[in-house]
């Protein structure tokens, strides 16, 4: 007999193809109604490595939905304390569930004269839902990747949480320009679909995964990450922690010697965390080894990203970029690259620096990032002497 996997693979490929759905249902019939969450992952994986590529397989998913979905609903995690790591991120999607709902009312009366202001409110509330995505992109997904590498299937998701900014970012540009009320509706209409998928998406196939992959001790730890994201349409969990994160207790002790001069661990995390930029160090094997952490980080991070393999910590779209400026730095022919980006009012400094020993040897890749807005408006001279 096939393996369920390949019987799957089999099954969601014919549907492609065939007119008689039913009868090919009949066949794969047992295999269907015994999927479980993690077989999605798998299933995806397989054909994605066997040529489907990344966009095919993101539209492929509300497909995959519809055949699994029903067969997947018994695998629902109902009861999870919400003062846990995933209990809370069920309380926040059903906390957008009801928000949705609320939202759904106000576009139905979208034609009386309050109605599109309060629109206007609610939609721009929906940003709070993104610290719900950053915890899923920096803390959920690099301990599922860990885990089992069927897990990188979570690229999928990360693509659906860009849709979701996107399409939010649209409705907010139709409302402040007051675009035709039938633009308005068809993509208040895609914002409440594409929003309601993430629900669903995470309620019967990502928070049961993890379930299963995650002791309490575990769950701990990545709650204690989610406080520098904060929580979304929802108040802190009331939850206690040991001082001591696990990420500080393996530090050496004493003092380092950095060939001119010496520092001790606690005045280099000092020093990381004071400089005006985001560092992120990337190793050799193109592992994510260190970032710091100053004041007013620009680009989130988390300690479950240590050990993450730097390609996916970025968008599959550009995972070609990376990958390019990586070999450019490992054989010499590139030292540095920079961009710019305006985000959020800000105007951002990305730099990428090849890291090398006194002997050449390649040690890594250092990420620096900047707010530069003050630096551009610079002008004349401010000497030490005329402080």
């Amino acid at each position: 007999m096939e393996n369920k996997i390949e019987r799957l693979i089999a099954y969601v490929d014919q549907l492609l193809v065939t007119d008689d759905k039913v009868t090919l249902y009949e066949s794969y019939k047992d295999t269907i109604e015994s999927i479980q969450p993690k077989d999605i992952f798998l299933v995806q994986n397989h054909r994605i490595k066997n040529g489907l590529s990344h966009e095919e397989a993101l539209k492929q998913v509300p497909m995959l939905m519809n055949l699994f979905g029903q067969h997947l609903e018994k695998y629902i995690i109902q009861d999870l304390d919400e003062n846990t790591f995933l209990g809370s991120l069920l309380q926040e999607n059903e906390c957008l569930d009801q928000y949705l709902l609320h939202l759904q009312k106000v576009i139905i009366q979208l034609p009386e004269p309050n109605a599109k202001k309060q629109l206007i409110e609610r939609v721009c509330h929906l940003d709070d839902y993104d610290k719900h995505m950053k915890k899923l992109e920096n803390i959920l997904f690099p301990f599922l990747e860990k885990t089992d590498p069927c897990f990188e299937g979570v690229r999928l998701m990360w693509s659906m949480n860009n849709k979701a900014r996107e399409i939010l970012k649209k409705v907010k540009l139709d409302l402040e320009q007051n675009c035709e009320e039938s633009i308005v509706q068809k993509d208040l209409g895609e914002l409440y679909v594409t929003y309601s998928s993430l629900i669903v998406m995470q309620k019967r196939i990502l928070i049961p995964c993890a379930k299963e992959e995650m002791d309490d001790k575990t769950d701990k730890k990545l709650l204690q990450e989610s406080f520098e994201y904060g929580f979304a349409f929802m108040d802190e969990p009331n939850v206690s922690f040991d001082q001591h994160t696990e990420g500080t207790k393996d530090l050496p002790q004493g003092y380092i010697d950095l060939q001119i001069g010496r520092m001790n661990v606690e005045q280099l995390i000092g020093v990381f965390s004071s400089l005006p930029v985001d560092i992120t160090f990337v190793d050799e094997h193109d592992k994510v080894a260190f970032f710091s952490k100053p004041k007013d980080r620009i680009f989130a991070r988390s300690v479950s990203v240590i050990g993450r393999n730097v390609r996916n910590c970025h968008p599959s779209a550009s995972v070609h970029i990376v990958e390019d400026i990586l070999e450019g730095f490992k054989s010499g022919k590139r030292q540095s690259e920079s961009f710019w980006i305006q985000m959020r009012g800000q105007f951002i400094l990305i730099q990428y620096f090849s890291v090398r020993n006194d002997q050449g040897k390649y040690l890594g890749c250092l990420e620096v990032s900047q707010e530069i807005s003050h630096i551009k408006k610079l002008e004349g001279e401010k000497r030490l002497l005329d402080r």
